[in-house]
């Protein structure tokens, strides 16, 4: 992985910005989870676009993808594809091929990139004078992206590790999902089964979840979303089975709502079947930027710019503003019981159907990456700690 460190102007309020992207953390689990893979061509954010517009067009609009892709597979394969098979890899709509006794397939990476910037965040005072203090916070940069060519499944570790004492470093957590009496959590490319009463957990599997982007429960089992792909994962022993070819291309936000999944990536919203990954897609491109998305009861909710939105009609999409409070820059979001649980603006807040809401303890829970409600119980992954937090908003730490 190249890291690149960029100094930015100096000025009277110095910043300096560290780039990073998680690129070599999400090629080390593709190299885990496959036995040979490829790369045939990174895209910027922009290019990535018009990749995806393209493909909507066939295999026409496409073409000089799929020929990079066509002289690839018959390179490392010594198999000879059509293109429009190698534009249905790319979009999805066929999932995988067997060449030499072995499954094939074709994916995008999606690499996150940030700036960790320098920012005055308050004040120190010394006599009459002060002087400001500093904190860094990350800042999202565009995502880039990348063509691989994978060649044969690895088998995934198949006992659960032992159990081991809490409590964990959880920073950097991908997803978090409840099922049973157990939290599931996915971090530094592995599931975890943690046990919320003293904070233990077991690892699932191998190191196969770098790059999650998102992961949900439904029917007893996890859903995650994953390097473009939808897995059905057993909450057991964590292995899976791939659903449909990579679609999810973009950022996700994913909930459980009835016999379906629901999830909003590349601004729109589906609802996705569990059985086998087919989906729908609900309404017009109006999810840009979503935040958050949950399912209280019978009901579905999103937070998109700022704005709590309620899809009043599963079948069309259509959908109403609930309440009038700003939610911008949400960092978390689950339902328990009644209620929609919010974190924004270092606060959480519990949050009624109908958008009116209370604010729960103080400004603690900057930093949030990971949140579920289940059987009573919010959990939460914050600044790398993993919190049990009650309806009334007081925590404690399981293991501590």
């Amino acid at each position: 992985m190249f890291r690149t460190v960029v100094l930015l102007c100096v000025t009277a309020s110095t910043q300096l910005a560290f780039a990073a992207s998680n690129k070599g953390e999400v090629r080390n689990s593709l190299h885990e989870r496959y036995e040979e893979v490829h790369y045939i061509k990174e895209l910027d954010h922009i290019e990535f676009l018009k990749l995806v517009g393209s493909l909507t067009a066939g295999p026409a609009g496409a073409a000089a993808y799929a020929e990079n892709l066509v002289r690839e597979i018959a390179a490392r394969t010594g198999e000879k594809v059509g293109k429009d098979i190698a534009t249905k890899l790319l979009s999805g709509e066929m999932s995988e091929f067997i060449a030499g006794g072995k499954p094939v397939y074709v994916g995008i990476a999606t690499y996150n990139h940030w700036e960790e910037v320098k920012v005055p965040d308050g004040f120190k005072f010394q006599g009459i004078h002060s002087h400001p203090t500093w904190g860094i916070r990350r800042m999202p940069l565009p995502n880039t992206h990348e063509i691989y060519l994978a060649i044969g499944k690895r088998r995934t570790e198949s006992q659960p590790s032992n159990w081991i004492s809490g409590p964990a470093e959880w920073n950097g957590t991908q997803g978090m999902a409840a099922i049973g009496n157990n939290v599931y959590v996915i971090q530094a490319g592995h599931l975890h089964r943690v046990n919320p009463q003293n904070g233990s957990y077991q690892r699932l599997g191998g190191r196969v979840w770098e790059g999650t982007q998102g992961m949900v429960a439904h029917g007893g089992k996890l859903y995650v979303i994953q390097a473009g792909f939808l897995h059905r994962v057993n909450p057991e022993d964590g292995t899976w089975v791939v659903l449909g070819g990579c679609v999810w291309k973009g950022d996700v936000h994913m909930a459980s709502l009835g016999d379906s999944l629901y999830v909003v990536e590349n601004s729109r919203l589906h609802r996705v079947r569990p059985s086998d990954g087919k989906w729908t897609v609900l309404g017009n491109a109006v999810w840009q930027n979503a935040e958050g998305i949950a399912a209280l009861g019978k009901r579905l909710f999103i937070v998109q710019a700022g704005r709590l939105h309620e899809i009043i009609n599963l079948s069309t999409g259509e959908w109403i503003h609930r309440g009038t409070a700003d939610w911008s820059e949400t960092e978390g979001m689950a339902a328990l019981g009644s209620h929609l649980y919010i974190v924004q603006n270092k606060h959480l807040h519990r949050v009624k159907p109908n958008g009116e809401f209370v604010l729960l303890g103080g400004p603690v829970w900057e930093g949030t990456q990971g949140m579920t409600g289940h059987d009573g119980r919010l959990y939460v992954s914050q600044i790398g700690v993993f919190h049990r937090v009650t309806a009334d908003g007081a925590f404690s730490i399981p293991g501590l």
